[in-house]
């Protein structure tokens, strides 16, 4: 373990004290309402892929046909339930969420399973077409030329936002600096209370 000496550590909070303007970064607990990670459930929870390599392809922004032929060259049988699937997430513009994008596809298509859902988006990601990141309900997809943002999520209401990486390029830079530590900011959502919730906890 790296010992921080006390010069460090009060610039690091110099830091953060002015990155709130000098008041508490989250308001009173007790002002909340119950929070949004006691009301979300994930029952079918995604394994994490991060750290395995992935194949770059030139897809991500192709349409169905063009994702079709590159799993089909990965020797995966294209049946009518996932080109069902590949349709939709290709239709998709921001976050997928796993259990959003079954539930679609099973009203369009009744039978379709939920594990072939979860095979699919893990097969994309592997030939490039999508990246996942880990928000509050869990992980979830977006096509890999929109992975270029920090999410912000609402603790609190559930509300999300993102935020570019120019704007977050500060807090990186700041993690980098006082630690030595190069920061991966778009993998996981930055927990937090959005304004209207700040706003009514006063």
């Amino acid at each position: 373990m790296v010992a921080t000496g006390p010069s460090s550590s009060n610039r690091t909070n110099s830091a953060i004290a002015s990155l709130s303007h000098g008041r508490p970064i989250f308001p009173d607990p007790a002002a909340i309402p119950r929070p949004f990670a006691e009301r979300r459930a994930s029952p079918l929870p995604l394994p994490c892929r991060c750290n395995k390599m992935l194949q770059s392809t030139a897809v991500s922004d192709g349409t169905s046909g063009d994702v079709i032929g590159v799993l089909r060259a990965r020797g995966l049988r294209m049946t009518p339930q996932r080109r069902a699937i590949v349709a939709e997430i290709m239709r998709t513009r921001g976050h997928i969420s796993p259990t959003a994008l079954a539930r679609k596809v099973q009203g369009e298509m009744p039978g379709v399973n939920a594990s072939t859902v979860y095979r699919t988006l893990s097969l994309l990601e592997e030939v490039g077409v999508l990246s996942h990141a880990h928000l509050e309900g869990g992980a979830e997809y977006h096509r890999a030329e929109e992975a270029g943002h920090v999410h912000l999520t609402c603790s609190n209401c559930g509300a999300e936002d993102d935020l570019s990486l120019e704007e977050a390029e500060a807090l990186s830079d700041l993690i980098e600096r006082h630690r030595e530590f190069l920061p991966d900011l778009t993998h996981f959502a930055i927990s937090g209370l959005c304004a209207e919730c700040r706003r009514l906890a006063g």
